[in-house]
């Protein structure tokens, strides 16, 4: 693999979200906890790993995840949940993390806090609903750099491979409000290689985020299966994805 690149602004994503062949979304394997997994990742052509923090069967200590990342061209997400903003700050100094995405209750202002120490910020929604999920995004409009849509499970705060009614994009105003520059905007929940393409073709997300849908176990990915993802993703190219998105101080998100 590549060297990563240590500059600062490299390490805390502030080039621009990368496209596949044809415009196709970002892709983002989540949930890694193995070496060899990242590496077929990377391999892969994923722009986005994921390691977790949170209570999970997937959680990594900082320690572990910097060791799993050293190293890596791809940029690095922290998953968090309902962590203090000082918490999330350390574990960045650990670790060279891009972007802190938040699966709790975190609020617009905590959201801020982080963001103000240089990472990017993707906040997860969980809606019941296409009016909760509209609700989610005008809340958080203006205090985050994306916005990933999951669906609502009550077992955890996400990982849960739990789907969302993919109608409800669009009648919450999704694309509506990425074209007039909110932020970006990450699906995830219940992909696979099998079903994304058709995700993909119902709404319009800058990243396309996979954790269960690529393993054999809770973080055991296959690295058959992270392959087959990324060519359906790609495979289903651009033809329902909007012009990039900008965030704070026109950089785009």
């Amino acid at each position: 693999m590549s060297p990563r690149t240590e500059e600062p602004e490299r390490r805390r994503g502030r080039e621009p979200i990368p496209s596949g062949p044809n415009g196709s979304p970002a892709v983002k394997i989540c949930g890694l906890g193995r070496r060899e997994d990242v590496e077929a990742a990377v391999e892969a052509g994923a722009a986005y790993l994921g390691v977790v923090f949170a209570e999970s069967p997937r959680r990594v200590t900082p320690s572990r995840a910097a060791g799993l990342v050293e190293g890596v061209p791809a940029r690095v997400v922290g998953v968090f949940v309902d962590a203090p903003a000082a918490e999330i700050r350390e574990t960045a100094e650990a670790v060279p993390l891009d972007v802190a995405q938040l699966h709790g209750s975190e609020s617009p202002e905590l959201c801020e806090t982080v963001r103000g120490t240089g990472l990017r910020v993707w906040k997860a929604l969980r809606p019941r609903s296409a009016a909760e999920l509209a609700e989610g995004a005008a809340r958080y409009r203006g205090s985050v750099d994306g916005l990933l849509v999951e669906g609502f499970s009550e077992e955890a705060a996400g990982g849960t491979g739990t789907a969302f009614p993919h109608e409800w994009w669009r009648e919450a105003g999704l694309d509506e409000d990425a074209d007039g520059g909110g932020p970006a905007l990450i699906l995830a929940g219940g992909l696979t290689p099998e079903n994304v393409a058709a995700a993909l073709g119902r709404t319009s997300p800058r990243v396309a985020d996979v954790s269960s849908g690529v393993e054999t176990a809770p973080g055991v990915k296959d690295p058959d299966r992270i392959r087959a993802f990324v060519r359906a993703v790609r495979g289903a190219g651009g033809g329902s994805r909007r012009e990039p998105v900008e965030g704070r101080n026109g950089e785009e998100a």
